[in-house]
């Protein structure tokens, strides 16, 4: 019944482990490495094997999740961001005796402020943080922090021992084997002096012997333990005519008849004649022969049988041994040629089962995980063999899992530890170091321009390609079909992907305006001089829906008017034109631009760029209607005849070519973002983003 119990106990405490086991490991897969914190821009998680550390950038800096470190605060406009960014729980100071299967703690707010001084070792992979990095609150009584195979776990002090050095060594009491009063019958426990597993031994009473004093012993002069006599034994183990009596104990002791002694009364007291030989009756017992010798005489006994005249029966004595029972614990009693051993149930061992396996034996139920193999290191200590790709106290941390490998590194393993394998411009064993190289790198070095582009590098990573007039695209990949002019007569050429297509001057006509027409020229529907021409109906129009700026330009609204801020490879109002590189810009410091047109180096030198409606060399002339007759302007506007044509007079709170346009306030909220100062709310395509506007070019 009791070895039941044991087992059911064991199995309950296994059960109870590994299901707090699988709540860490849940825990520990749903942690994000690197994630920034939702609220606050500065700060981000790292996570080891036991708990997570949330850090803090040095001042002046924000966390950008996506390049894994700290950068300048005007460099990072996604603190928002719910994508790389979660919400964080720090755990309260607990006290030493609280505990929790995956806690999660706060750095110093310095840590990341002073170089972290790393010293690795290839054994053991032991990184040694300063305390900084978290250990102020997390060990107790002035632990030391250190990282042993990404389980952060506590150094302690003299006189503390614990997880986080909470216990005071003092207070652990080791295993006294005396305190369960082992020995029997008065005897009393000692433990062995300067023994390291309280190694005990009894100190019998007289009368009594045996490691536990159980068996019945001599007592001085010779005379039978006299133990109080009870009833008569049930089978008479007692040669010679001797009477058994039970003892205490379930012992028994034998009553000899004149002439025998012995604990079975298998002795005789009787001596051979010295000198006779074997002349006389012969003095060997249980069919023994004598042989006589120069001194007397020597009994060869017969099996079974030993002493000096055969009198003692050795397979009686020896299966006494076993009355009383001495194996505890179930244990089972049987003999061999010279003593007794014990048949152990499971979990026990020793001389007699004394000793519960599972106290004694740390590896009796194998502690290792994923296959590790146990071995004993001392008393009641461990240590776990791990399989490739594993460490840990008990094998049950993944080398690579969680990723110690900064910097976007892939980790190998490699025997018992790791090899990073870094980006191009980090190295150390966990790619922490930057590299430091004499010269910026250049991305020009390789040359990404196509067809005879020239490469200029605007910073260490970006770059713009100057394209003959045959080609254009950000790599000059692009064919430009129209360079050379292919349309003749003054025909204009529009390129497409891989072609181009000729707009013809009339009379012109032909797929490159080499054929002359005589029918009259078409007259057109469109009542302004340039078309398309907008709708006479009156609407309230966002300038920017649809976006007007090309080349991913962003559109605000200024005085009711569209205002396009370009990407630096591209110029004009509209952002249509490809930037021309040079190195310098004073062609365009002798153009003046009027009505907003901006000048821009075009391959036939400097131009203007004009915005809606104007046109003309310098922006000078305004689209206005061909006709007043009908009138053009509809029922907001009157037409009327000038010295420049015509023109539509609008009624009050009205604008546009045709009067088509309503007027709204300066402070008309057309883009519906609320910015924060220093930033604008632009269209980027048909979405509004705030923006700083400076990053555009124009």
């Amino acid at each position: 019944m009791k070895v039941e119990y044991t087992r059911l106990l064991i199995v309950l405490v296994c059960l109870i482990i590994k299901c707090v086991d699988v709540n860490g490991s849940s825990k520990r897969e749903q942690c994000r490495d690197f994630a920034g914190d939702l609220s606050n821009c500065q700060r981000f998680i790292r996570c080891f094997y036991n708990l997570r550390v949330l850090f803090t950038c040095a001042s002046g800096t924000a966390y950008v999740p996506e390049l894994q470190t700290c950068v300048g605060k005007e460099l990072v406009d996604d603190c928002n961001d719910s994508k790389n960014r979660i919400e964080i729980t720090v755990n309260s100071n607990s006290t030493p005796g609280e505990t929790d299967d995956y806690p999660t703690i706060e750095a110093d707010l310095n840590a990341l402020e002073i170089p972290l001084q790393k010293s690795l070792s290839s054994d053991f992979g032991l990184t040694v943080t300063p305390k900084q990095f978290g250990c102020s609150s997390y060990c107790y009584n002035e632990g030391i922090c250190v990282l042993v195979g990404q389980r952060i776990t506590c150094r302690c002090p003299s006189g503390f021992i614990g997880v986080r050095c909470q216990v005071t060594q003092s207070a652990i009491s080791t295993r006294d084997f005396c305190s369960s009063a082992p020995c029997a019958n008065g005897g009393a426990c000692v433990i062995t002096p300067g023994s390291v597993d309280n190694v005990f031994s009894c100190t019998c009473t007289a009368g009594w012997t045996g490691r536990l004093c159980d068996y019945p012993g001599p007592l001085p002069g010779g005379v039978v333990n006299p133990a109080p006599v009870g009833t008569a034994c049930p089978s008479n183990p007692c040669l010679n005519g001797a009477s058994c009596v039970t003892t205490q104990g379930n012992g028994f002791r034998c009553v000899c008849v004149a002439g025998f002694t012995g604990v079975l009364c298998d002795i005789s007291t009787g001596a051979a004649v010295i000198g006779t030989g074997c002349s006389t009756t012969n003095p060997c017992s249980n069919a023994g022969v004598c042989v006589p010798t120069t001194v007397g005489y020597q009994c060869q006994c017969a099996g079974g049988f030993s002493g000096t005249n055969c009198q003692s029966n050795s397979a009686l004595a020896l299966r006494n041994l076993c009355q009383p029972n001495p194996c505890r614990n179930g244990g089972s009693c049987y003999l061999n040629q010279t003593n007794f051993a014990c048949a152990c149930p499971t979990g026990f061992g020793g001389t007699c089962c004394e000793l519960t396996l599972a106290a004694t034996n740390p590896c009796f139920v194998n502690p290792c995980l994923n296959s590790g193999t146990c071995q004993i290191a001392g008393t009641n200590t461990y240590r776990c063999i791990c399989p490739t790709g594993l460490v840990g106290t008990r094998c049950e941390q993944r080398m690579c899992d969680p990723n110690p490998c900064l910097y976007g590194g892939v980790c190998l393993p490699y025997g018992d530890s790791f090899l990073c394998q870094c980006p191009p411009q980090y190295t150390g064993r966990c790619c922490e170091l930057l590299l430091v190289t004499t010269a910026a790198p250049n991305p020009c070095t390789v040359n990404p321009c196509l067809n005879s582009g020239t490469c200029t590098a605007t910073s260490a990573t970006e770059f713009t390609c100057s394209c003959t007039s045959s080609y254009y695209g950000r790599c000059c990949e692009l064919r430009n079909f129209c360079q050379p002019n292919p349309c003749y007569n003054g025909g204009a050429c529009i390129p497409t992907t891989n072609a181009y297509v000729c707009s013809c001057v009339y009379p012109n006509s032909g797929s490159n305006c080499e054929l002359r027409i005589a029918t009259p020229a078409p007259q057109s529907s469109c009542a302004c001089i340039l078309c398309p021409c907008p709708t006479p109906t009156t609407t309230t129009t966002n300038p920017c829906l649809p976006n007007p700026c090309q080349n991913n330009g962003g559109c605000a609204v200024t005085q009711n008017t569209a205002q396009c801020y370009c990407p630096s490879a591209f110029t004009g109002y509209y952002c249509q034109y490809t930037r021309k590189r040079t190195l310098s810009t004073a062609p365009c410091s002798n153009v003046t631009c009027l009505n907003g047109g901006e000048c821009y180096m075009s391959d036939q030198g400097p131009q203007c760029t004009c915005p809606k409606p104007y046109f003309g060399e310098h922006c000078e002339l305004m689209n206005r209607p061909r006709s007043c007759d009908p009138n053009p302007c509809g029922q907001s506007g009157q037409c009327i005849s000038t010295k420049d044509g015509y023109k539509c007079i609008c009624k009050n709170g009205m604008t546009g070519i045709l009067c088509e346009q309503v007027i709204m306030p300066n402070d008309y909220r057309w883009c519906p973002l609320n910015c924060q100062a220093g930033t604008s709310c632009v269209y980027e395509g048909t979405i509004p983003k705030c923006r700083v506007l400076s990053v555009y070019k124009h």
